[in-house]
């Protein structure tokens, strides 16, 4: 039974929520977007909370459960294989997004293939120890993020003019549809929640978690016009950037790491649950779990390798291939609560039939 308590979930939501869209995607959407990206981010997080509430209805109602139970099995192998093959590729995408980060902010004289596999170890670990484990990574990790993502936030000392931000929205509609067309693989991370089961402890912190999540994202929009102006698009990683303002610097040093400490935490937890994910969905495939382990991995390191230059990576997943991860953000969830619906129904139906006779 992959099952994790409320508290856990609702934490794994929060890490969810957060990671990968105050990495880069701020200064992305500003390069696109311009003053429009607050309105961009909103519209975003709009649609992902319609996704979360499909997510947490199959979450509640164990449709994997029923689907592995009562859909007929070529079926349910599609719908698996189908999951696989977009877990394995935004995760590919991410790691390598936090290689980058690495690289930037820790050791630039890393070769990034290193980088690259150095962060899969202990991603490729938590996901062979399982759900529960990375459940209780993040439950220890939680308090130490969150004190650090508010310390980077609160206390930070430089010129704000919440004025920058205004109008939110400085483009027309048409122009500002064209330009949000581009962050899909940003978006969509909570799809491998479904893939749980929930115990009734803890459960009423997942809509204050969700809450936080969606507030700390926007907070970081807001301060980053706020401070930046047109200067936004230049800059990536923002809770480095923020705690570097932080006005105990002067008594206490360089305090950006505790940004590179939060934001790695999250990135390493966010990326293990992609990664068990896929292995959860293959092994329902093959029947083996290790085989699943070593495809995955292998997958993702190759694919790590033949994509060469990471400082284009946003690039490649603003091309093309980003209309494979909308169809699978906002098709997915649906198709798998409509085959949830199809297997009970099956189902009922047969026990009918079976007190019939």
């Amino acid at each position: 039974m992959n099952t994790v308590t409320g508290k856990q979930f609702a934490i794994l939501v929060f890490i969810m929520t957060l990671t990968f869209k105050i990495g880069r995607l701020p200064s992305l959407m500003a390069d696109k977007c311009g003053n429009s990206a607050l309105a961009a981010v909103i519209i975003y997080l709009a649609v992902e909370l319609v996704i979360f509430a499909v997510v947490y209805r199959c979450v509640k109602n164990r449709a994997f459960e029923t689907i592995d139970k009562h859909l007929p099995v070529f079926a349910s192998k599609a719908l698996y294989l189908a999951a696989a093959a977009y877990f394995i590729m935004k995760l590919t995408l991410m790691l390598l997004g936090t290689t980058l980060f690495v690289n930037v902010n820790l050791s630039d004289s890393m070769p990034e293939w290193e980088a690259a596999i150095l962060l899969l170890v202990p991603v490729t670990y938590m996901a062979v120890k399982g759900i529960k484990a990375i459940g209780r990574t993040s439950e220890i990790l939680f308090w130490p993020i969150a004190a650090f993502v508010l310390f980077s936030l609160v206390f930070m000392k430089t010129d704000i003019d919440i004025n920058r931000n205004l109008p939110i929205l400085n483009t027309d509609i048409k122009s500002f549809l064209g330009q949000i067309n581009n962050f899909y693989f940003w978006f969509g991370d909570y799809i491998p929640l479904m893939l749980l089961s929930v115990s009734d402890a803890g459960k009423k912190y997942v809509t204050a978690s969700l809450a936080a999540g969606v507030a700390v994202v926007l907070t970081v929009y807001v301060l980053l016009n706020a401070v930046y102006g047109e200067l936004m698009s230049y800059i990536s990683e923002p809770l480095v950037k923020f705690a570097a303002f932080n006005q105990f610097g002067k008594m206490l040093g360089r305090l950006d790491w505790t940004g590179i400490i939060a934001w790695l935490a999250m990135a390493v937890i966010y990326s293990s649950l992609f990664m068990w994910a896929a292995v959860e969905c293959l092994g329902r495939i093959i029947g083996k779990r290790w085989p699943a382990v070593a495809f995955t991995a292998g997958t993702v390191l190759v694919l790590s390798l033949v994509i060469p230059n990471l400082e284009r990576l946003s690039e490649y997943a603003m091309s093309g291939i980003k209309y494979f991860a909308a169809f699978y953000n906002y098709v997915l969830p649906f198709a798998i609560l409509a085959a949830a619906a199809a297997a009970s129904k099956a189902r009922a139906k047969k026990e009918s039939a079976n007190e019939s006779v």
